[in-house]
């Protein structure tokens, strides 16, 4: 597979503005796949779901944490 060495630029509008160079390092979970160019307004909304399911498994987490912690008290009580 070929290594893309540039990408599409959009403004926040999805306007093309130009084609850009690719830095030479990047985030390693960013893949750029220059056959199909992905519109701002998508990469927004995939970022704010993995937001959101960042925030409801560090919140089922601690509910977990918590539950199993109130079992080992009153298993513990005298």
């Amino acid at each position: 597979m070929p290594i893309a060495r540039w990408i599409l630029v959009y403004d926040m509008k999805d306007n093309f503005i130009c084609q850009a160079e690719l830095r030479r390092s990047q985030h390693p979970f960013i893949h750029i796949d220059k056959n199909n160019p992905v519109s701002h307004q998508s990469l927004k909304n995939e970022y704010t779901q993995i937001k959101k399911l960042q925030r409801l498994t560090e919140q089922h987490a601690r509910d977990f944490v918590l539950h199993n912690q109130e079992a080992v008290d009153k298993l513990l009580e005298p």
